[in-house]
């Protein structure tokens, strides 16, 4: 019972550590000394690990309780041999962290002190260097990094004031200010993804002590993590306008114009995405609104136009792609305002309504492909009233992406009935007859399906029966047999032989169709297709 885990590997000293709760750590304490021999307490309560490799003492390390971590403590000077005392304070868990580490990251700064204070009576400097104030978990943080990363200002300054007494300045400048996590991260990086901008003041004070003007600008206020993106992106990316004012006003003090432009304003991540770019991504309107209103302060009408607006990225994608994919229309309004008072019509038509990214996708199948109903109707408004009837026909109606896919395959294989209606609703009114049998109902993409086979493959059988619907009123018996019903892709499939492959048995049941496996080797299986008279 005293040694007994639970499915955590934990037992019921390490689960009373954990809590905090002194009495019953106490009391199984006085058990185990009554019952079990003085090895299985050192290897089984002080040293011992759940299944996270945690022993009592790196859980009661992230609990703010003093007197639970002070108890652990004493029995192990009591119990423990100063290896094994050094094996406790050094040891780490499954995810690289020391007590030390826990500690900083749950911000227990009296705990902080007392594994410091028992780290100097028992560890050799080096140690205490390497293993807690440089000691990197599996994901390469420090204890600076997690205080930066949980904004835990007291803890931070205290590490500081350590590794001031214990590190070189090389160390201080490249291993605690400078030093990266596995993402390619520094403390201010970190901190400013949570954009506490009490912990980035402080970070930047630090910093002006140990590094140069060009290091503080360079590593810090422009230095880029794995992804390419510095406290910029972030702010950005994570709709943080008091952090991206931060950063606008630091920047100005500290860079050039031409590092301003470039670096900030124009400074691509590695995808090639700027801050405009994430900003329309997540539909942060706020940034992308102070993000131009400075860069009409420092670029040209070209950089605005071609690197901001018309600006695409490594998928060859613009702001107003993003916007138009994630549904954003305020984002996307602000996009065609700001396009309509810089933009040529022939921009507009050519490299924002029209515009392709590397798929070969415009905003009008970006919206498409994600339900994007609004955004949708407001490309489509937009269209209408700079592109010819058959510029809107052939290019949004009918235009295919490079897998030969219309907004119409791609709504139909998505289940999206409310955008898939609306479409068939605008082909009524644009289209001849005979461009919805063989350009929307029979049109197939570079597998040869057809949007018809594309819903049953993914089992939407609402659009198959709303499909077959429009399907009765424009084809006749033979096509609907022929090309829908029993027709094949480049494989040779039927829609009712991929619906049955990829197990989308409502998509048949529903509609007649029923897959009759007659054979299995293995995983192939031999399909029967029946339609229902």
């Amino acid at each position: 019972m005293l040694l007994s885990k639970d499915n955590e590997g934990r037992t019921a000293w390490q689960w009373a550590a954990e809590e905090g709760n002194l009495e019953i750590l106490k009391k199984i304490m006085e058990w185990a000394e009554k019952k079990l021999t003085a090895e299985e307490i050192n290897n089984k309560f002080l040293l011992g690990t759940d299944n996270m490799g945690r022993t009592a003492w790196h859980l009661t390390a992230k609990v703010r309780n003093l007197e639970v971590l002070q108890n652990v403590w004493d029995w192990a000077e009591k119990k423990l041999t100063r290896e094994e005392i050094n094996k406790m304070l050094l040891g780490t868990s499954n995810e690289g962290k020391t007590a030390w580490h826990y500690a900083a990251y749950n911000g227990n700064l009296e705990v902080l002190h007392k594994i410091w204070v028992c780290a100097e009576e028992k560890i050799i400097t080096e140690e205490i260097i390497n293993k807690l104030l440089l000691g990197r978990d599996k994901e390469g943080k420090t204890a600076w990094h997690l205080a930066a990363e949980k904004s835990n200002l007291k803890v931070l300054n205290e590490i500081w004031k350590w590794a001031k007494e214990k590190l070189t300045t090389e160390d201080l400048k490249n291993k605690l200010l400078l030093g990266r996590d596995k993402d390619g991260k520094n403390a201010w990086h970190l901190a400013a993804e949570k954009s506490n901008l009490e912990v980035l003041h402080e970070i930047w004070k630090r910093a002006k002590e140990k590094l140069t003007t060009d290091e503080t600008n360079n590593k810090l206020l422009l230095g880029t993590d794995n992804k390419g993106r510095t406290p910029w992106h972030y702010a950005a990316h994570l709709d943080k306008l008091k952090l991206l004012h931060e950063i606008w006003k630091c920047a100005n003090e500290k860079l050039t114009r031409e590092e301003i432009n470039n670096k900030l304003l124009l400074g691509t991540d590695s995808m090639g995405r700027t801050g405009w770019h994430l900003a329309a991504k997540k539909g942060n309107l706020e940034i992308l609104q102070k993000v131009w209103e400075w860069a009409e302060g420092k670029l040209t009408r070209e950089e605005i136009n071609n690197k901001l607006l018309l600006g695409t990225d490594d998928k060859g994608r613009t702001a107003w792609h993003y916007a138009a994919e994630n549904g954003s229309l305020v984002v996307l309004h602000e996009i065609w305002d700001c396009a309509e008072d810089t933009l040529t019509a022939e921009e507009i038509n050519n490299k924002l309504l029209l515009s392709t990214d590397k798929e070969g996708k415009i905003a009008w199948h970006l919206a498409a492909e994600k339900s994007n109903l609004e955004v949708l109707l407001k490309v489509r408004e937009w269209a209408e009233e700079k592109l010819t009837t058959q510029e809107v026909n052939n290019k949004l109606l009918l235009g295919t992406d490079n897998e030969g896919r219309s907004a119409w395959h791609w709504t139909a294989g998505c289940g999206h009935l409310l955008v898939l209606d609306k479409i068939w609703e605008l082909a009524e009114k644009k289209l001849t007859t005979e461009e919805i049998k063989n350009k929307l109902l029979l049109g197939t993409d570079y597998k040869g399906r057809t949007a018809w086979q594309l819903a049953a493959k993914k089992g939407n059988f609402k659009v198959l029966h709303k499909m077959r619907e429009w399907a009765e009123k424009k084809l006749t018996t033979e096509e609907i047999n022929n090309n829908l019903l029993f027709g094949t892709d480049s494989e040779g499939r039927t829609g009712g032989q991929l619906a049955a492959e990829w197990f989308k048995l409502q998509a048949l049941e529903n509609y007649g169709i029923w897959p009759k496996k007659i054979n299995n080797r293995g995983d192939k299986y031999t399909i029967v297709i029946r339609y229902r008279q």
